[in-house]
């Protein structure tokens, strides 16, 4: 037989390494896998007899099973292959009944173990001999649930490991509620978006500016003023001097400005509106005196 190279070691040696940074949504994906693969199993009417979590697979954080060494098709089986497989994963029947043969409901016992090793990471029963294993499972006793587990995660695993093979689910049955129950887990594990505020009072207010055309409020603070440009015509305020003196920190005087000479410029008064008796005749006057003095030419 053939099977598919896994890189991740066995579901054991991965618990032991790695159940501390496993989430719920972990554990569950990790149940379901298991169970998708017993479907297969049980869909072509064969029963494994051997699941335990040394028997499942780690591959690309994947989960296969393994070791099809007692698989048998359910309706060929003859023998209940008592001694072989791992004590705490076998179902009570095989213990209590003469003869009785693994069936379906066996490997959901098997399963229900498995639940339990995924909640908490540890190994079924430990500290225990083989005999005082097979007696707690004759006589109902069960490993403890081991706290935070969900209510439905604990109702599952008892409900597949019961002593009754007729109360146990099958494995469509697992295989849809855990489906749901991951997607729940993927649910609830999104981060909380900030609420949105949709209630008109709950809104920040602002004052209401309204500017009328004609009236603009001018700033109450000073303007900004540009600093004077730097250049020796145009020195600093504190370098300037008294009238008549020279700056100390220049060569620059009052006396180099210019005089401006009025007599070197001359002003048409006429066309300024004035007449020659010095009488001001208004500029509207002016042009209806222009108009009138047109009409008559």
């Amino acid at each position: 037989m053939v099977l598919q190279y896994a890189d991740g070691g066995n579901l054991r040696d991965y618990l032991k390494n790695n159940h501390l940074s496993l989430k719920w949504s972990d554990k569950y994906r990790i149940a379901l896998e298991i169970s998708k693969g017993l479907l297969c199993l049980h869909t072509e009417n064969i029963v494994h007899r051997d699941l335990h979590s040394k028997n499942v697979l780690v591959h690309r954080d994947g989960m296969l099973i393994a070791d099809f060494g007692l698989s048998k098709e359910e309706s060929l089986m003859k023998s209940n292959s008592l001694l072989r497989g791992i004590p705490a994963y076998i179902d009570p029947q095989c213990h209590k009944k003469k003869g009785y043969k693994r069936s379906k409901a066996s490997d959901i016992f098997s399963f229900g173990v498995l639940l339990w090793e995924i909640s908490c990471g540890k190994i079924p029963f430990a500290e225990l001999s083989e005999f005082m294993i097979m007696s707690n499972l004759v006589n109902g006793v069960r490993e403890q649930r081991v706290n935070p587990t969900p209510d439905e995660y604990f109702d599952l695993y008892t409900k597949c490991w019961d002593d009754n093979p007729e109360i146990r689910p099958n494995i469509d049955e697992i295989v849809k509620f855990l489906d749901i129950s991951l997607h729940n887990q993927k649910l609830t594990s999104l981060p909380k978006l900030p609420p949105i505020i949709t209630h008109p009072t709950l809104l920040p207010k602002f004052p209401t500016i309204i500017l009328q055309p004609e009236f603009i409020p001018l700033p109450t603070s000073p303007l900004p003023t540009s600093p004077l440009p730097t250049s020796p015509h145009f020195p600093q305020p504190n370098t300037l001097a008294p009238l008549g003196q020279e700056s100390n920190s220049s060569n620059f005087s009052i006396n180099d400005v210019p005089e401006l000479n009025i007599n070197n410029y001359s002003i048409n008064l006429s066309d300024l509106g004035y007449k020659s008796d010095n009488e001001v005749t208004p500029f509207s006057s002016r042009s209806n005196s222009i108009n009138a003095n047109s009409e008559g030419l």
